[in-house]
Order: structure tokens, then sequence, then C-alpha cells
């Protein structure tokens, strides 16, 4: 993906991996480490109505967290099959509630599929936040790649943003890379490692 400016030519670069392909396992990611569990499924057609959902958990600890996390994430959608076309009614949201040390924390991480006036015809948008040990951080999909002229319809990536300005970006287009800026606070730190580890590990139901 294209990372914006004032992180493609530095920052702290941490590669995930072990989540690409396996829906079970064990990650390292610099610093981090931990272990992730997916599963899915599609209920059966009623009257048309479809509702697909996905299941997501796992364990971070290490780096600027003082105590593993656990997080435990669902993600939804629904439409209406019409025969010849397919009709979203519920487009596609992914949430996540965490524990520390046995104790619900209160948090949040939300996905969202951008739609309406605002959602592009040729691309899977995402956006949402993540509220952390006190640190909001907004977050949304990227389609370009870098050094070409292409986009993707699915999200090559994520960048990470406190306010009006970008703290860190999630490549997805190969071995999901994060990238974040060398100043950051232990909040902040702590947030986009959950939440990038949780994109990084998201598998959509399919749609078909």
């Amino acid at each position: 993906m294209r990372l914006p400016a004032g992180l493609a030519d530095g920052g702290t670069r941490i590669v995930i991996e072990g989540v690409n392909g396996p829906t079970k396992g064990a990650f390292v990611a610099g610093p981090y480490s931990g272990s992730f569990d997916n599963s899915m499924s599609r209920s059966p057609l009623l009257l048309g109505d479809r509702k697909r959902q996905a299941w997501t958990s796992f364990t971070i600890r290490g780096g600027a967290l003082t105590e593993p996390v656990t997080a435990n994430c669902e993600v939804t959608s629904r439409s209406i099959d019409l025969g010849s076309t397919e009709i979203t009614t519920a487009p596609v949201t992914y949430g996540c509630l965490f524990e520390r040390g046995g104790q619900r924390l209160n948090a949040r991480f939300e996905l969202r599929e951008v739609m309406g006036r605002e959602a592009s015809a040729f691309r899977e948008e995402r956006a949402g936040e993540i509220g952390f040990d006190g640190r909001e951080v907004r977050f949304h999909s990227i389609h370009s790649i870098e050094g070409t002229g292409m986009t993707t319809i699915t999200p090559a990536g994520y960048v990470f943003e406190i306010g009006e300005r970008a703290v860190g970006a999630l490549d997805l287009s190969g071995e999901p890379t994060l990238t974040m800026r060398a100043d950051l606070d232990p909040a902040s730190l702590r947030s986009i490692a959950v939440a990038a580890l949780a994109l990084a590990i998201l598998r959509e139901p399919p749609a078909d």
C-alpha cells in the first residue's frame, strides 16, 4: 500500500508473522506475540434473507502491553438474495470486546463498511476506531499500491490517525506490516498494536 507522508521514510516497522493463511495459530510481531483463532458460518436462506458471521479471538502480549490482552470479535453482514442479484441490508461490521487479567476492559474496537454517498462503487472501503487504555485512534482503509497507479477492491491496508495526524499504517498487500511513528506514547502504541492485529487476522465471510 502507499504509505502517508511522515511514515514512508521513517518510523518503527513491525512485520506480523504467522497470520497469513491459517485460521488459527501463533503469531510474532516484533516485541509482541500471541495466538489467534478464526471461524465463520453462513446461515441458510430464509425467504431470501442471508446472514454471514465470522468469529475471531486472539491474545496479544509483550511490547507496550504491561499484561496480556484477550479479544473476542465478531464480523456480521446481512443481505437478501433475489436470485439474479443480492442486495446488502446490513453492511459488514467487525467489533471486539477485550479482557485483561480475566476482567472486562472498558475498551472498544469497531470496523464498519463505508456506505451511502461516501462509498465508492469500485472499492470495499472500511473505517473504524479503537478506544483502548484511554486513547482514541481512528483508522480507514487504503486501496492504492505503492509504486503503481493500481487500486484494489479490498483494502490494501489501513492508516491510523489521532486527531488529524497519521500515526501509523498497516500494509496488507503482502505479509502484514505495521509502521508507527517513533515518537508515540505508550497508550498510543498499545491502541495501534491491538487494532493492527485485529485487522491483520480479520477474515470476512465470503459473499457466495
